[in-house]
């Protein structure tokens, strides 16, 4: 399992390095149709990716995680190897743009040795599916969610017969 989870991520970061830049110029006319999508604002927070060592030291040194929901009455715990090193796959080496109007649904301790070491609140509305990571309270890295972890929490959703926010 942990070679599949590390090819995995190898070939994640392999697939982003070989991706084209895509070009953020956008049309700042007073032309611009009203049914366009809203870009963030030139002043929105934007925070890199987690980068790939930093992953790769969380899925090895993980013990515990904690996903918090902040509108449901209950928390997820993984204590188990299999199941923690699992739930990075839900985390894409791609960087998330931030959407100032999207609010997250819960928060995700990740612990070593009974310490948090990085928090991370995700976001599943139509628009923003996506993690922003914080170390020590401090705003990190943004990255998108990955078409597992969308399911991952979609089947929790399905489970309690509520949808997705």
């Amino acid at each position: 399992m942990k070679k599949l989870v590390y090819l995995f991520l190898i070939a994640a970061t392999l697939f982003a390095c070989n991706q084209n830049e895509k070009s953020s110029n956008t049309d700042q006319s007073n032309n611009t149709p009203a049914t366009t999508s809203p870009v963030p604002a030139a002043s929105a927070e934007q925070y890199p990716a987690m980068p790939l060592d930093t992953l790769r030291m969380l899925y090895d040194r993980t013990d515990y995680i904690d996903f918090v929901f902040y509108t449901e009455e209950f928390s997820i715990s993984q204590n188990e190897k299999p199941s923690i090193q699992s739930s990075f796959t839900h985390i894409s080496s791609e960087q998330a743009v931030l959407n100032p109007g999207c609010k997250p649904i819960g928060r995700i301790f990740y612990q070593i040795e009974g310490v948090n070491r990085f928090e991370a609140e995700f976001f599943l509305s139509q628009d923003c599916i996506y993690y922003l990571f914080y170390q020590n309270g401090k705003k990190m890295y943004t990255s998108k969610m990955t078409q597992q972890g969308f399911n991952f929490f979609a089947n929790i959703y399905k489970q309690i017969g509520k949808p997705i926010q």
